[in-house]
């Protein structure tokens, strides 16, 4: 017999996602069903917490997936890539993938209940395409910074160890493509006192030509630009001024703040503060 999405309070906990934390427990005849946290309460029952005074809910979302969005928050409003939230993806991909099965078997079973299969099912569904928007919204911000700045990547230590292994693979087999379409179409063509060359490409000298080249086409990273900041961590007096104005704000935490992305860059790094 399959196993449905909501057959047992322990597979809730193991397959119940990165969505809402405060599904409640719905008993009927042998099953127990999660649901939504949605409408409003009884007569005779007290407002939940998370519910204001004309019944409209405040869901509580899992923090992994508040994490996830803060981190597509800041690659799409910071200038230069971050760090990849290797177990944050990791978990919540997974967690998605167990989600998306779960329902599959519940819309394929045929003793499913018609609320299973019409409301409940639906209403997760619903939410595991929220997350994968946010997973693929991710990455695609940080693909987008990976072919601007794809010289300035390759050529700093301290950034290219901020990629994961495919956004590595990504950089190289790029700046390959990249150096091979510039020569294939324009250095052949070109006298050799003028810089031409008939020598095979792979056989051409040079200390990593490709990301040289990317240098000299791709543009690095403005740190000049402005960014509207969270502080996480009560950070204090913090330099942000020019070398010819020397101020100072403080940061407490929760503040919020405009700012030249290059005189706090060390404080985002160190997660004292968020791009929002």
């Amino acid at each position: 017999k399959k196993k449905t999405m909501f057959e047992d309070e322990e597979d809730d906990a193991a397959y119940s996602v990165p969505i809402r934390q405060n599904a409640e427990v719905m008993e009927d005849s042998n099953e127990k069903m999660p649901m939504m946290p949605m409408g409003m309460p009884g007569a005779n029952e007290e407002i939940p917490d998370n519910v204001d005074e004309v019944g409209v809910v405040r869901a509580e979302w899992n923090p992994r997936y508040q994490e996830l969005i803060r981190a597509w928050q800041s690659e799409e409003n910071g200038p230069e890539i971050l760090e990849w939230k290797d177990d944050l993806y990791k978990e919540l991909f997974n967690l998605v993938e167990q989600q998306e099965a779960m329902i599959q078997a519940t819309l394929s079973d045929t003793n499913a209940t018609a609320e299973d299969s019409l409301f409940v099912a639906p209403l997760y569904q619903a939410d595991v395409a929220r997350v994968k928007f946010v997973l693929a919204a991710y990455v695609r911000a940080r693909l987008i910074k990976l072919q601007k700045c794809a010289g300035y990547i390759a050529k700093d230590p301290d950034v290219w160890a901020r990629l994961s292994e495919h956004e590595q693979t990504f950089i190289n087999k790029y700046l390959d493509l990249l150096y091979q379409h510039h020569r294939a179409s324009f250095v052949y063509d070109l006298p050799k006192e003028y810089g031409g060359t008939d020598k095979p490409l792979d056989d051409l000298d040079g200390n990593n030509p490709q990301a040289s080249l990317a240098l000299e086409i791709t543009s690095p990273p403005d740190l000049e630009a402005y960014v509207f900041i969270r502080c996480l961590t009560e950070v204090g007096d913090v330099h942000v001024g020019d070398e010819h104005i020397n101020d100072t704000a403080y940061f407490a935490e929760g503040d919020m703040h405009i700012v030249r992305y290059g005189l706090i860059r060390h404080l985002i790094l160190q997660g004292d503060v968020e791009l929002v």
